[in-house]
C-alpha cells in the first residue's frame, strides 16, 4: 500500500497522503485526479456495476471506492479486499467530517483538509498492528546472524516493518519477489494450509522465507549455489530461535 487520494466527483484532488517513503505527491497528481474522475464517471454511465480497481501495469493497481460525494483512490501493488475495506472506511470518515465543505460550490483547496491527515495515520496504525517488543527481539536475532539482505513483515496485511537491504540492486527484485510470496501465503489460507517456510531459486537470487504467528521474514541471497547448503542450516537455526519467541 502506497498512499490514498480523495477526489471530488468533479475531479478536484482534495486530500492526498502517503503511507511509505516511496510515494510522493507531485504536480501530476492534479492532472491524474481529473483523468481518473473522467474514467470513473464514464464507466458509471455505461454500466451498472461499480468498478473497484484499475490495473496500470502488472504489479501496480488503483483500488477505487465511490462515496456519495467523493472517489477514494488507493495505489497499491496488489488487489486485496482488506485494503479496499480500509479505503471504504477512509472515504466514509472523510465525507462525514467534511459534508458541509464538500457541498460548497467554492473551489476546495487541500489545505482545508490537513486535519484529516492524523486521522488517516491513526486508522492506518490501527489496521497494521505491530508487536514492537517481539519485533525488537526478532531484529536482535537477525542482526546477530550473517544475513544482510532481508525484510520483516507483519503477517495480517504483509506490511513491511523492517527492511535491511545492503545491496542496492536487490531493492527492486526484493519488492517483486515478496509480492509473489504474499500470493503464496494467500493461497495457503484459501486451502486451509498455513505457509511455514520456503526457498525460491532464481538465476542470481535465492529467497528464503519463514513465517511465524506474528511476522514473516524474507531473506535474500546472491552468493550462488555453493553456499546454499550452509545458508539452509542457518535458516533452520533462525526458525528455532524465532519460533521460541512466539
Amino acid at each position: 500500500m502506497l498512499g490514498v487520494n480523495i477526489i471530488t466527483k468533479t475531479g478536484i484532488l482534495v486530500f492526498s497522503h502517503g503511507f511509505t517513503s516511496s510515494y510522493y505527491e507531485d504536480v501530476d497528481e492534479e492532472l491524474h485526479a481529473g483523468i481518473m474522475t473522467a474514467i470513473l464517471n464514464a464507466i458509471r454511465e455505461t454500466q451498472k456495476e461499480s468498478i473497484i480497481s484499475i490495473r496500470q501495469r502488472e504489479d501496480y493497481f488503483f483500488l477505487l471506492y465511490e462515496g456519495v460525494l467523493t472517489f477514494g483512490i488507493l495505489p497499491t501493488s496488489e488487489e486485496d479486499p482488506k485494503l479496499l475495506e480500509f479505503l471504504r472506511k477512509i472515504v466514509l470518515k472523510f465525507e462525514l467530517m467534511y459534508t458541509k465543505e464538500l457541498h460548497q460550490d467554492a473551489i476546495l483547496e487541500r489545505k482545508y483538509f490537513e486535519e484529516f491527515r492524523p486521522i488517516v495515520k491513526k486508522m492506518y496504525s490501527e489496521m497494521v498492528e505491530i508487536d514492537t517488543k517481539l519485533l525488537d527481539k526478532i531484529m536482535v536475532i537477525m542482526k546477530n546472524s550473517t544475513f544482510t539482505n532481508y525484510i520483516i513483515y507483519e503477517t495480517e496485511f504483509f506490511h513491511p516493518v523492517f527492511k535491511a537491504i545492503l545491496e542496492p540492486n536487490l531493492n527492486f527484485h526484493a519488492d517483486r519477489l515478496t509480492q509473489v510470496f504474499r500470493h503464496i501465503m494467500d493461497f495457503g489460507l484459501r486451502i486451509n494450509q498455513n505457509f511455514i517456510s520456503g526457498e525460491f531459486n532464481f538465476e542470481e537470487i535465492t529467497m528464503h522465507t519463514l513465517k511465524t504467528p506474528s511476522h514473516c521474514i524474507a531473506i535474500f541471497n546472491t552468493n550462488g549455489q555453493r553456499e546454499r547448503e550452509s545458508i539452509r542450516k542457518e535458516i533452520n537455526q533462525l526458525k528455532r530461535k524465532i519460533w521460541e519467541l512466539n
